[in-house]
């Protein structure tokens, strides 16, 4: 059977769906259904659906919302005609937790439905006008994204000037916003490199001769420790076998995790409250600090090389900046103007230091009130951890015991805990002094101090070249977004696929739509409808179908001035103190905009 381009419902029948027990209506092109409320006017809409991909009208699988109340048994008949004028007959039926689907009097399955017809998230976003506008994130992109043609990185750049395209020679950009991603890490590693770097530099500075003899101190000490270290360690596992330890160990953790008897709720909360414990704190504010300490030492540099160049000046040598010729005269209206220059300098350093702090009071402040939560969380689901465990059995407090028992010979061997706890120490004093002792041989190094300039040098050029492929990479990716969309347009709706972040000027990937310039979330019940029915005239125009749509809540708007609508279409409108009523008519011409609704 060939795929099914037009999609014409004749009727349907009705057994168990929702408030309704048995029921059998006839549709139309244009079908107008009306009635007061739960007279059944969306249980038509939702058994559509369901009979096409078992589904509500809003996309849910729940067979609580479609099954009548204390009802088995559901199912739903739909005749239709395709493309061609041939009919067909749709039945999809559940008793308990089997599902029959047959099309045509024979069985058919899940597959075979989205051949014939289009996916499940296709038919929702033509069938119904509010489905694909209030779908977020990934999923919404793709089923878009999946039916265009994609723009080639070639077509993209031409698009571009040639002072971006420069900079995204030898980038890939099968995937931009992972291009994008690995470049700002990229860039902030090389910011974190050079705050390393200046410090270092510093303190190489500072203490450069006189550390050797600190640094022979230092050896003395840890020679002493690792003597220590070495009569504990001798003693600790003296005439025990630790790999047998371990094994046997292992052999009771076994059994242990064998004989665990928690409730399908416990091992929930326990993945649950691992999930919590793991979580680390993370704040955009973070960047913005990293950008700020570059912005002042850049600033630093810029001082002490100007101060430098200021008391350098004498008569008779060409100034540094404007190569005029020092002269007695001249000579302190130079100095005025390289102080006047400073002066800046420190001003606009002591602005961004202030910035600094708040930023940083700010991120101490975020992670208190993030940890905090984090607590709270941790402790409500202990609570109910421990709530739903079941009484240990003998067996299970016996292997803890033992476990336990082995655990703590393989801490300390031989071992006391108190020679433990000084072994653990001394081992921590080790490796302090180890780190103390590189620290200082490096900072003595007569090498240390131009070796650490040349990597500054090196690191600025590569921040350099790092903000220039960012730079290039946010335009690149909204001339993609800006080419991919242009066969998408609307009347009145558009499509955004990438957000500008004001707080931190990055580029996101989103999936929003806008009616005449508002965001789709901040419109009104008439203006989503308007809005969801152009979306899903975009939809049958990219996918190449003619299949209804139904619109809900019809009484909310009075016309549907220039929106293209398909050649079969359900009107629903609420109509106070009436009984369901259904009428309609036949051979409308296709895809014209309708006259005057309700």
């Amino acid at each position: 059977m060939k795929p099914i381009t037009s999609l014409r419902l004749t009727s349907i029948a009705l057994h168990n769906v929702r408030n309704c027990k048995d029921a059998q209506y006839q549709l139309y092109d244009l079908t107008m259904v009306s009635g007061q409320n739960r007279e059944g006017k969306t249980t038509i809409a939702h058994a559509i659906a369901y009979a096409l991909f078992g589904v509500t009208f809003c996309g849910e699988q729940d067979i609580t919302q479609i099954i009548r109340e204390k009802a088995d048994v559901v199912s739903v008949k739909c005749c239709f005609l395709d493309q061609d004028g041939v009919e067909h007959t749709l039945v999809r039926s559940r008793q308990g937790e089997k599902t029959d689907l047959t099309l045509d009097g024979f069985p058919a399955r899940k597959q075979d439905i989205s051949h014939l017809f289009c996916t499940k998230e296709e038919f929702l976003s033509m069938f119904n006008p509010f489905y694909l506008a209030q779908m977020t994130g990934e999923n919404g992109r793709k089923l878009i994204l999946r039916r265009l043609r994609p723009v080639p990185s070639g077509e993209v750049l031409l698009a571009m000037s040639e002072a971006f395209r420069v900079h995204l020679q030898g980038v890939c950009l099968e995937s931009p916003f992972e291009a994008l991603s690995a470049f700002r890490s990229e860039m902030a590693e090389v910011e974190g490199q050079l705050a390393i770097l200046e410090g270092r530099l510093e303190s190489v500075k500072e203490a450069q001769g006189k550390n050797r003899d600190k640094a022979v101190r230092l050896k003395q000490e840890l020679q002493a420790v690792e003597q220590k270290i070495d009569v504990l360690q001798s003693r600790q596992w003296d005439g025990l076998d630790r790999e047998d330890l371990e094994i046997r160990l292992e052999m009771l953790r076994k059994q242990y995790a064998e004989t665990s008897d928690f409730e399908e709720e416990s091992s929930q909360l326990q993945q649950e409250l691992s999930t919590i414990r793991n979580r680390e704190f993370s704040s955009k504010i973070t960047y913005e600090l990293s950008r700020l300490a570059g912005q002042i030492q850049a600033l630093r540099d810029r001082y002490r090389h100007r101060q430098s160049q200021m008391n350098g000046l004498k008569p008779g040598m060409r100034c540094p900046v404007c190569l005029t010729v020092v002269t007695e005269e001249n000579l302190a209206a130079m100095q005025k103007g390289f102080q006047r220059e400073l002066d800046g300098i420190l001003k606009e350093g002591n602005e961004l230091a202030d910035r600094y702090a708040g930023l940083k009071s700010c991120l101490e402040q975020e992670k208190q009130q993030w940890e905090q939560e984090k607590a709270q969380k941790i402790a409500s689901f202990s609570q109910r951890l421990e709530g739903c465990r079941r009484p240990a059995v003998a067996r299970r407090t016996q292997l803890q015991e033992s476990i336990a028992l082995l655990e703590e010979q393989l801490r300390g061997g031989n071992l006391s805990d108190e020679e433990v706890r000084e072994l653990t120490a001394l081992e921590a004093d080790k490796k302090s002094l180890e780190a103390k002792i590189q620290m200082l041989e490096e900072m003595t190094d007569e090498n240390a101090v131009l070796n650490l300039i040349g990597q500054q040098s090196e690191q600025n050029g590569r921040l350099d070249q790092v903000r220039n492929v960012l730079s290039a990479l946010q335009e690149y990716i909204l001339k993609q977004s800006e080419l991919m969309l242009s066969p998408l347009q609307m009347p009145h709706v558009s499509i955004k696929l990438v957000e500008l972040v004001r707080s931190t000027g990055e580029l996101k990937s989103v999936f929003k739509f806008q009616y005449n310039g508002r965001d789709y979330s901040c419109l009104s019940l008439s203006e989503k409808t308007l809005a969801g029915m152009e979306i899903a005239a975009m939809v049958r125009r990219i996918t190449g179908l003619d299949y209804p749509i139904c619109v809900d809540n019809a009484e909310s708007i009075d016309a549907f001035s220039g929106v293209m609508v398909p050649t079969q279409t359900l009107l629903l409108r609420c109509v106070k103190g009436q009984a369901l009523q259904i009428t309609g008519k036949n051979r409308m011409p296709q895809s014209q905009p309708l006259a005057k609704a309700g």
